[in-house]
């Protein structure tokens, strides 16, 4: 039965979260069906080796906070409805490149420190009607995802770190017969540069 499996237990709200320096996440979650939403407001995620929050299988999901310096600050794979606002987005600061240059430390954006990407997102929906087959979310509730007010900085490098990107698509994922893109994203207020 649903209501007995945590998978879909009500994940609540988290507030102000910090994570700095992590060995490979900051926050990592997956595997949530609650039909209720999944809200992660005022996050810091900064310098995680490899993402800042990753989110798998889940949806309704409303993040916001800054995430800086992370491999890929924010990826949501098989994730749909999801909204990030009022947050900022930031690959490697030139400070940070010259901190931990040669010889104290190995530069940024090379083999074991990969170039930042902002927002990792997919490119095909999860699953149109999975959570309406199992009765507990209506039908065409499951959309992509929403970008307002959010800034994306310091990407733009002509060093090692030149192929950071602020967003970037998984197109590999793209399941199913005819593997088309469908997963309809919209971006207010979305700002880049810095």
């Amino acid at each position: 039965k649903t209501g007995e499996n945590p998978q879909y237990f009500p994940l609540g709200t988290f507030r102000g979260n910090v994570n700095k320096s992590g060995g490979e996440y900051g926050m990592r979650f997956q595997y949530f069906y609650h039909p209720g939403y999944k809200t992660l407001t005022g996050n810091l995620m900064v310098k995680n080796r490899y993402h800042g929050i990753w989110m798998y299988r889940s949806f309704n999901i409303v993040l916001s906070g800054t995430f800086a310096e992370n491999y890929k600050s924010v990826e949501m794979r098989w994730c749909d409805n999801v909204h990030i606002h009022d947050s900022r987005f930031r690959g490697v600061s030139q400070r940070t490149k010259d901190l931990s240059r040669p010889p104290y430390f190995t530069k940024r954006c090379d083999d074991r420190y990969l170039p930042p990407v902002g927002y990792r997102m997919q490119a095909q929906i999860y699953d149109w009607n999975k959570f309406e087959d199992l009765g507990i979310l209506p039908a065409a509730n499951n959309r992509g995802a929403r970008l307002t007010d959010v800034h994306f900085s310091e990407f733009d490098h002509t060093d090692e770190c030149a192929a950071s990107v602020p967003l970037s698509f998984d197109t590999g994922n793209v399941r199913g017969e005819y593997a088309h893109w469908n997963y309809a994203s919209s971006l207010r207020n979305v700002t880049f540069g810095g």
